[in-house]
């Protein structure tokens, strides 16, 4: 009876560890919502920060809602929708192989959102942007519309739009950055440090080549980078919605 009464009590004993590894697990936070997960960097909550930060660099709440207008595109074409489909408002909480729109949206938006970080940090350590805010950004397209506008109004021939939106000046400017980013990058010798024998391709073109390295560099930073997100605070955006831009 002793010895029932032993492994009854050892038995529930290791089936309460069991259960407590099992909650603290899906408790901690380790991987966090469907958004918050199969992300290239490592995530530490802290319910501190506003929204997110990069290397203690904030990420801001427009800065979110523009990278999730870049990204919407890309989650509908993944889910095979159209824009005549896309405002259903029970697509985007449907689950599809286990995975949600919303859910997808939120992951690339964060992925975005920490790269764009992660590279103006990088202009900004090698002196070729002062800013790495977002109201920095926005201030300059203000400035090149009010550019374009008087030089049209001056008669002078323009390039392009009169005036860019938001997300077009943003999508531009990260183009820019980028070159310049890489150009720098190689004069400093840094890009040869992300080449691997098993990547090189010998018919590849020089400009092929920068592009690859780069591409593998800034994946390197942005796997060491140090994020901390407020989880509750992002999930509190309406990425679906967002805001539009002028």
């Amino acid at each position: 009876m002793l010895n029932k009464a032993l492994r009854l009590l050892l038995t529930n004993r290791i089936t309460l560890l069991l259960l407590w590894v099992v909650l603290s697990q899906c408790c901690s936070g380790q991987h966090g919502p469907q958004g918050f997960r199969d992300l290239p960097f490592k995530v530490t909550y802290d319910s501190t920060v506003n929204l997110l930060t990069v290397n203690d660099a904030p990420i801001e709440r427009q800065e979110m809602l523009l990278f999730a207008q870049i990204n919407r595109p890309a989650v509908l074409r993944h889910f095979h929708r159209t824009d005549e489909t896309d405002q259903e408002a029970e697509f985007w909480d449907q689950s599809f192989d286990g995975v949600s729109p919303k859910a997808d949206l939120l992951r690339r938006t964060l992925v975005t959102s920490v790269e764009v970080k992660v590279r103006l940090l990088l202009a900004r350590e090698f002196g070729i942007r002062g800013e790495v805010n977002f109201e920095n950004v926005e201030r300059r397209w203000q400035v090149e519309n009010l550019r374009r506008q008087e030089a049209v109004e001056r008669g002078e021939e323009l390039f392009g739009p009169v005036q860019y939106t938001l997300l077009e000046y943003v999508e531009n400017d990260l183009r820019s950055l980028d070159v310049a980013l890489m150009q720098r990058l190689e004069e400093k010798a840094l890009l040869e440090k992300a080449d691997s024998i098993w990547d090189h391709q010998p018919a590849e073109s020089r400009l092929e080549r920068m592009r690859r390295l780069y591409r593998a560099y800034l994946k390197g930073e942005v796997k060491k980078a140090i994020v901390r997100v407020n989880q509750e605070n992002i999930l509190s955006l309406d990425l679906v919605a967002g805001e539009p831009t002028s």
